[in-house]
């Protein structure tokens, strides 16, 4: 079972994050709760945070198949991490669904916990 938040208030905090740190200059952020994201996109859609604003799913939100992906895909993932013990046959299934298209799937899952995130910050 992957990570949530758990109930409005939540939400509320973590797209206010989101918002702070988009006006500080930061452009990547790592969401692991679907409702979080499909809030989020909706907002980049509406102008209300940036439109260049990255969002990649965690590896924590625990998805690892082609539909997942899709899913993903159509609420504003930008990029997904897919789950880390995912076999080499089922990412390959996953990239080859979204090839060429605007959804990044790594080529090898990464391992490290304290670098999956991916950051962007104008100066």
């Amino acid at each position: 079972m992957g990570y949530r938040l758990r109930g409005q208030e939540q939400i509320v905090r973590a797209v206010e994050d989101v918002k702070r740190a988009a006006k500080l200059g930061c452009r990547g952020f790592l969401v692991y709760d679907e409702g979080c994201l499909w809030v989020l996109n909706e907002m980049r859609k509406a102008g209300e945070i940036p439109s260049d604003c990255h969002f990649k799913v965690s590896a924590h939100a625990g998805h690892g198949n082609p539909a997942s992906a899709k899913l993903l895909e159509n609420i504003g993932a930008d990029s997904i991490n897919p789950v880390r013990d995912i076999q080499l046959q089922m990412l390959a299934a996953m990239r080859r669904r979204f090839h060429a298209r605007s959804i990044f799937i790594p080529k090898i899952p990464n391992q490290r916990a304290d670098s999956f995130a991916i950051m962007r910050c104008r100066r």
